[in-house]
């Protein structure tokens, strides 16, 4: 089984990726972090079979994967956010606006059907969040 987890230096990735690895094979990490191509090697090399995508949006992932002929068939959803506790009355509207981007609308765009191929089924897809 192919994977592709999010996020994968933060929240639910550092425990997940072994297991991941483990049972599944395969598994494509994001992180914000793999920009920098040293760190992304360095998290290879820490998890021996795991791929670290250099990109960063969604649209970018979809092409990596989509040109290293990849076909994910679970997507761990490790979307992480700063949370900050407010009465709800007190959230100002940048924070929504920014809360709703990197916790609903990055994992919308990144599998969308047209940028690359997904396998699996729906009832596999799982969110960490």
């Amino acid at each position: 089984m192919t994977v592709l987890i999010t996020n994968a230096c933060h929240y639910a990735g550092p425990g997940s990726v072994p297991v991941l690895l483990r049972d599944h094979g395969t598994v494509y990490c994001h992180d914000p972090s793999f920009g920098d191509a040293a760190r992304a090697r360095s998290f290879e090399v820490d998890h021996p079979g795991s791929i670290a995508l250099s990109a960063g949006s969604p649209a970018g992932i979809a092409d990596e994967l989509a040109a290293r002929g990849a076909t994910i068939e679970t997507v761990v959803h490790n979307d992480v956010h700063p949370n900050t506790l407010l009465p709800i009355e007190r959230i100002p509207p940048e924070m929504l606006q920014a809360a709703f981007e990197a916790l609903l609308l990055f994992p919308v765009e990144r599998r969308s059907p047209r940028r690359c191929r997904w396998g699996g089924s729906a009832g596999r897809r799982r969110s960490a969040n």
